[in-house]
């Protein structure tokens, strides 16, 4: 689940803006995961850098926003996850 965590954010970025708070109080409860604020601020550190989401300025707490880049990255890995999961199913069962 973990491996995922990035593409959850930006999907919950999509829909929202949010803080690393937010997120970690989002994303945990939805999947069932204790999210630290350190793992929450490691992924965003790195979208961020990236160019896929972007801190919103003049607020008084860090807010995250979603960037066209990290749309077409949300974009691309709603395709192609599915495409993987029946090999890794297949590995699981196998």
């Amino acid at each position: 689940m973990r491996k995922f965590l990035p593409y959850i954010i930006l999907a919950s970025l999509k829909r929202e803006t949010l803080s690393i708070y937010e997120l970690m109080h989002t994303v945990g409860p939805k999947f069932d995961i204790v999210l630290s604020a350190g793992s929450v601020y490691a992924i965003t550190y790195s979208l961020e850098r990236k160019g896929y989401i972007k801190r919103l300025p003049d607020v008084a707490v860090a807010k995250f926003t979603l960037t066209s880049k990290g749309e077409v990255l949300l974009e691309t890995a709603k395709a192609e996850i599915p495409k993987t999961m029946p090999q890794i199913i297949a590995y699981l069962n196998s």
